[in-house]
């Protein structure tokens, strides 16, 4: 037979169940990034698995228009771009860029922009 207080304290959990799944849920927002405007910037990119999937980045963020120059640094999941000083690379064309090297690998990653920031000469 259950007591009162049993019943009182089952029904308190599941009162306060959905707010503690919330609050413990990871948020799907997703990060926004500012355009990066003409200058040197290093990208943290996550879903590098080797330094194929290195170079995929690097040769097709090179084909951009807006992009001089691209280095990557796998220890570090780092890819350092220098867009042009009259451009503006957006995170958009950014993404399609990292999308189209996940592609070009062909191992059933994803590569994800962690963080970016302006690099000082």
């Amino acid at each position: 037979m259950l007591t009162y207080e049993i019943v009182r304290k089952a029904l308190l959990s599941l009162l306060f169940l959905p707010a503690a799944i919330a609050a413990a849920a990871p948020s799907a927002t997703p990060k926004e990034f500012k355009d990066l405007r003409g200058g040197r910037w290093a990208v943290k990119v996550s879903g590098l698995l080797c330094t194929a999937c290195a170079r995929a980045i690097t040769t097709e963020l090179s084909n951009l228009p807006e992009v001089d120059s691209v280095k990557s640094d796998f220890d570090k999941e780092l890819i350092f771009v220098k867009v042009k000083d009259d451009k503006i690379l957006t995170v958009a064309e950014l993404r399609k860029g990292l999308k189209r090297a996940a592609k070009r690998v062909n191992l059933g990653t994803n590569f994800e922009v962690e963080s970016v920031f302006y690099k000082a000469l």
